[in-house]
Parts: structure tokens; C-alpha cells; sequence
């Protein structure tokens, strides 16, 4: 079982060419789903826009954006192979000075995507 911030291997070997990991952004208080929702990372010198959004964080002694731009959910049963954990960087401020830490902005991130689908559901029960 994943926990927020674990870092995984994507399992979808196309994708995995360019955006190797995936984060789990949902938070450990949501339970009982099959699926969690993820952002992937992307390799920093292969990144293009949304500079300002989006932190960068280490993994395996390389730096990645977060692209929660591309944020997703995914069945909880093709996350495997745990390869780190972002959790000790949940605090920090991002490395170029911006103020952007990793738990508030899963946490903005989740709360837009709870949104969404709020917003998503009442359309299609209202019709």
C-alpha cells in the first residue's frame, strides 16, 4: 500500500520515458478507495512552462519537477516498486527561494480535485 508522498515507478512503460516516478498526493486520511491520485515527475532539464508551480524535488540523486499540472488518478493495484519517499520535503520551501512547500500545495491540489469532480457529479446528476 502507498502513503502520500511515496515515490513509484510508472507503471505505463510508454510514459515512464519521460516521466519515470509518480508522488502519491492523496492524503493517508482518505482510505477505503482503490484508487489514489498522483502527479508524475518530470526530469528537470525536460520540463517546459509552469515553472512557478511546480517544485522541484530529489529523487535518486536527480532533480524532477512535479507536474501537478498532469495530476491523475490511478488504480492503486499498478503502483508498485516504492523507489523513495518525498515525505522528509513536505516542509521545505522550494530550492530557488519560491514559496512553495509540498504539503500545502497536495494539499490545494487534492482540494481542487475534490472539487471538480463535486462540481462533475452534480452536472451529471442535475441532467
Amino acid at each position: 500500500m502507498t502513503r502520500q508522498f511515496d515515490v513509484v515507478a510508472n507503471p505505463d512503460p510508454i510514459e515512464a520515458a519521460h516521466r519515470p516516478y509518480l508522488v502519491v498526493l492523496q492524503s493517508d486520511l482518505v482510505s477505503g478507495l482503490t484508487s489514489t491520485v498522483v502527479a508524475p515527475l518530470v526530469p528537470r532539464e525536460q520540463m517546459k512552462g509552469a515553472h512557478r508551480l511546480n517544485p522541484i524535488l530529489p529523487v535518486e540523486g536527480r532533480e524532477y519537477w512535479l507536474a501537478t499540472h498532469e495530476l491523475f488518478a490511478v488504480d492503486q493495484r499498478v503502483l508498485h516498486g516504492k523507489v523513495a519517499t518525498l515525505a522528509d520535503h513536505r516542509d521545505e520551501s522550494n530550492r530557488e527561494g519560491r514559496d512553495v512547500r509540498l504539503q500545502e500545495f497536495a494539499d490545494c491540489q487534492f482540494v481542487n480535485w475534490c472539487a471538480f469532480l463535486h462540481f462533475v457529479l452534480n452536472q451529471l446528476l442535475s441532467n
